[in-house]
């Protein structure tokens, strides 16, 4: 069984309002003591329309988050690893993504593929990569509706 790889990475509409938000907190003296007057007064303007439309630009925020958790509980990009167990000296196989958050940030989830011998020890092996798509679909989702990520 194949997948089409897809792109997951969507362009938030948001990208760099927390810079945005930041400069918004400061002092206005502060910030304008350092801009002329033009850049000044559409920065003004700017911040105007940022506080009038607050609510529809979370709305919107949510909504792209959503929208690209959604791509990758349905393609998961996943990371096959080795590792090996101290107690036991066995090698295995696990593989990780990143969940996106709000505000920018990602979670990284793991989940356990199994003993490194049954993919052949090969970190690359498309039996390894299939199942951890899968499987990293269905965790992700359990996860999701579970509350835990």
């Amino acid at each position: 069984m194949s997948r089409k790889k897809t792109q997951t990475n969507v362009p938030g509409i948001l990208e760099g309002f927390e810079e945005l938000e930041r400069l918004i907190a400061v002092q206005d003296g502060f910030v304008y003591n350092r801009k002329p007057k033009n850049v000044a007064i559409a920065f003004d303007h700017l911040r105007l329309l940022a506080e009038k439309y607050r609510t529809a630009l979370n709305e919107i925020e949510e909504a792209i988050l959503n929208y690209k958790q959604e791509w990758i509980i349905a393609e998961p990009t996943v990371y096959v690893a080795r590792t090996r167990d101290k107690k036991t000296d066995i090698e295995y196989f696990t593989a990780k993504t990143f969940w996106p958050l709000a505000g920018g940030k990602n979670k990284e989830v793991k989940i356990y593929l199994g003993k490194a011998s049954d993919f052949g020890d090969d970190t690359l092996n498309i039996k390894a990569k299939e199942l951890a798509k899968s499987k990293m679909s269905e965790t992700l989702l359990r996860r999701r509706d579970e509350g835990d990520i």
